[in-house]
């Protein structure tokens, strides 16, 4: 879990508001969870570990964040992914996201 600011961490933070945005529960489970996601079996927590994983991989991640990622197969395939299939994936979406910032 992240560090404790103003008696909440970024992840107690992120529920509360995305609760009054009345975002699908299941959305704010996996932002409250995605740094531990070896705790918990939801699928989405450790589909947003890997994307932030893959992010930091990029280069776009989080300063101090880097600490929570998990790179193992268990997680990638509690995410529904395979592990050999990381590569393509980080790919993909590094040229995803170059293509969406060519048309800011």
């Amino acid at each position: 879990m992240g560090a404790v600011v103003f008696g909440l961490t970024s992840n107690e933070a992120a529920a509360i508001i995305l609760t009054a945005w009345r975002f699908p529960p299941e959305f704010i489970t996996a932002i409250n969870e995605h740094y531990t996601p070896d705790k918990h079996n939801m699928p989405l927590t450790h589909l947003l570990n890997l994307s932030a994983s893959m992010a930091d991989i990029l280069g776009y991640g989080l300063e101090g964040e880097w600490r929570y990622w998990l790179d193992t197969e268990q997680v990638y395939h509690k995410a529904g992914l395979d592990p050999k299939d990381a590569n393509s994936i980080i790919d993909h979406a590094f040229e995803s996201f170059h293509r969406l910032l060519k048309t800011i």
